[in-house]
Parts: C-alpha cells; sequence; structure tokens
C-alpha cells in the first residue's frame, strides 16, 4: 500500500527542484520496486545492512531530510533515524501514530489523522497538510465506475480490505453493530490471511457471537490487482 501511495509523489516530482533519493530494504522486490527505481532520482539498497552502516551510506550522500515510510511496522528501521542519519528527519505515510524516535523531528500528517489537539502525544512536530496527505495512484487497469447496487434492490454491502490482524473483538463488535442498523446488510473481507479455511471460521464465529449470520458475510483471500 504504500508503495501504491509514493508512486504517485515520485512521479509528479518537480526533479528540478529536490532531488529524491529511495533507500529500499526489500526483501522481496516485484514489479512495483522496479517502479519505484524508476521514478527515484538515487536508489540504495541496505537489505543487510546495520543501522550503523546505513546511516553512514544516508550521511555520504549528504541527504537534507530523511522521511520514514514504515513507523512501527515490520522490517522498520526506525533505530537507522536513532542515529541521526540525517539534518532533518521526519515520518509520513506509512504509520499514523508517533514513532516516540526522539530524532525524528516532524510527523507529516493532515487534519484527519492528526486532529488539533492531539499534539501531545506525539514527540514529534506536527506538519499538516491540506487533506488528504495521502496521494493515490490510479490503477494501470481502467475499471469504470459502476452504479451503486442498492439503487438496484440489492443490499448495502459494506467492505474492508485489510489486514486479518486489525480485526480485533472491538472491531467486529462495532461492524456488527452497523450491521444491525443497515437491515440485510452484508460485509466483504478480504485478506491474504482469509485463504485459510481456519482464519474464515473463527472470523465467522466472532460475528455469530454478535448476532450476525454466516450468509452475511463475504470472504476472499489474496487475488491479483487487477
Amino acid at each position: 500500500p504504500v508503495g501504491f501511495f509514493l508512486e504517485r509523489v515520485l512521479a509528479s516530482h518537480d526533479s528540478s527542484q529536490v532531488e529524491t533519493v529511495l533507500y529500499e530494504d526489500t526483501r522481496f522486490p516485484d514489479a512495483q520496486t522496479e517502479r519505484l527505481r524508476g521514478l527515484a532520482g538515487g536508489w540504495r539498497s541496505i537489505a543487510g545492512k546495520s543501522d550503523a552502516e546505513a546511516a553512514r551510506l544516508v550521511a555520504a550522500d549528504r541527504i537534507d531530510i530523511l522521511v520514514d515510510l514504515a513507523g512501527h511496522t515490520g522490517f522498520n528501521r526506525l533505530a537507522l533515524f536513532g542515529q541521526r542519519a540525517a539534518p532533518v528527519q521526519a515520518s509520513w505515510l506509512g504509520y499514523f501514530g508517533t514513532t516516540g524516535v526522539a530524532a525524528m523531528d516532524y510527523v507529516i500528517a493532515d487534519d484527519i489523522v492528526l486532529p488539533a489537539g492531539d499534539e501531545a502525544v506525539f514527540t514529534e512536530t506536527p506538519v499538516r497538510l491540506p487533506s488528504p496527505y495521502l496521494c493515490w495512484t490510479p490503477p494501470a487497469e481502467d475499471v469504470a465506475a459502476a452504479p451503486f447496487p442498492h439503487l438496484g434492490g440489492a443490499p448495502v454491502t459494506f467492505g474492508c480490505f485489510n489486514n486479518r490482524a486489525k480485526v480485533t473483538d472491538e472491531v467486529v463488535a462495532a461492524w456488527a453493530a452497523i450491521m444491525g442498523r443497515v437491515g440485510g446488510s452484508r460485509l466483504f473481507l478480504k485478506s491474504w490471511s482469509l485463504d485459510d479455511p481456519g482464519n474464515r471460521a473463527d472470523l465467522a464465529a466472532a460475528f455469530a457471537a454478535r448476532g450476525v449470520a454466516a450468509d452475511r458475510l463475504i470472504f476472499e483471500g489474496l487475488s491479483p490487482r487487477a
């Protein structure tokens, strides 16, 4: 997801004003990796490098502003930022909360993800962009907008294509309450982990315990973007 958001930013970037250098720590390079590489002014692999080695590389490149795109997500390199690899350091795009890293100067956000008054729980200084602070990259596939199915008599279908780990008991309870207020509505959940029958059964049981029958749930696993 971060790559999809970043792609449009790089493609729209004015390289005559600011040079962009990407530091990638990718264990599984793919077509998206190659697209980003083609859009970057510079490309450095830090896969397998220690934080100290990566910090020395950033310093040698004389980077003015180093931007973290991962936050506290898997395989992040926040320890690199803890070494003050660049004079100005900011967190953006892939994580919505504070990093808690004292050397992280700024968090780039907007009024939605960082409402006024929430600054106290951030160690970084907020820099708010006009909403939204994300930049969408349209898919290469030509996908026509379809009529709203409910207008044709179909039930309202809510959807969330997200990591199963984020579907906590509180989330299930909230969705069940929403579906209870919208008669006949369905919920479409899609995640790579829903390829597993056990995961689907556990999730269906959690909804059943809150009064949502299995025939109102649609589960789908991984599929190509097209």
